[in-house]
């Protein structure tokens, strides 16, 4: 039987692939789809490895948790409704159909001229990500038992993230890896902080929830 291929994981950003690309916990993720903030994405068809059967969300969640970033640490606390109302903002922004300020109940107002960098700088990482993942990460069965790994290699994105936790620099792994584009190694750096192999604690440095 021939081994089976998947790369991609076409169905979206896990939870904690967004926490890590916004600086919140994975909780605040949660948090935000327990209140009906964000929706999760729907299952694609037949999707496989890491994302089966795993709740994800699109990159305008993580422009969200960016704009969410600069009102917690002004100390403003924020009803449900306001946040439901900032998560459609970002969309706006991020299709440049916002023309306005958004003006919240109380003092908050989220200027528009403030408010579409914030957007920008973090949904634009997300993009990047996202985009490496797909044509970097893959799993294979014939190739480390299926643990991913980075395209044409047999370098696991594990292992990565094992040289970067005993001391070496991503520099180092580029020197080492000359083939191996830098891209790709960031994308298996953050894509095994954010799905770690069973059994290893996947690390939670963010302690407040939005």
């Amino acid at each position: 039987m021939p081994s089976r291929t998947q790369s991609g994981f076409e169905d979206g950003l896990t939870l904690n692939e967004v926490a890590l690309l916004a600086e919140v916990s994975e909780r605040s993720v949660t948090k935000a789809l327990e209140e009906g903030v964000l929706v999760a994405l729907k299952a694609a068809a037949g999707a496989s490895g890491v994302t089966a059967g795993r709740k994800t969300l699109d990159v305008h969640a993580v422009g969200y948790f960016g704009l969410m970033n600069g009102l917690r640490e002004g100390g403003w606390s924020i009803p449900i409704e306001s946040k439901k109302r900032i998560a459609r903002y970002v969309v706006d922004l991020s299709s440049r159909k916002a023309t306005d300020d958004l003006e919240l109940n109380g003092p908050v107002v989220l200027k528009k001229s403030k408010s579409f960098p914030v957007v920008r700088r973090y949904m634009a990482s997300a993009v990047r990500y996202l985009s490496a993942r797909r044509r970097w990460i893959v799993t294979d069965d014939s190739v480390k038992g299926g643990t991913p790994v980075i395209r044409g290699s047999r370098m696991t994105v594990y292992s990565v993230l094992g040289r970067i936790d005993g001391g070496d620099t991503l520099d180092m792994i580029v020197e080492d890896n000359p083939d191996i584009p830098r891209g790709a190694l960031e994308a298996a750096l953050l894509f095994a902080r954010a799905n770690p192999m069973r059994g290893r604690p996947s690390g939670r440095p963010w302690k407040q929830a939005a």
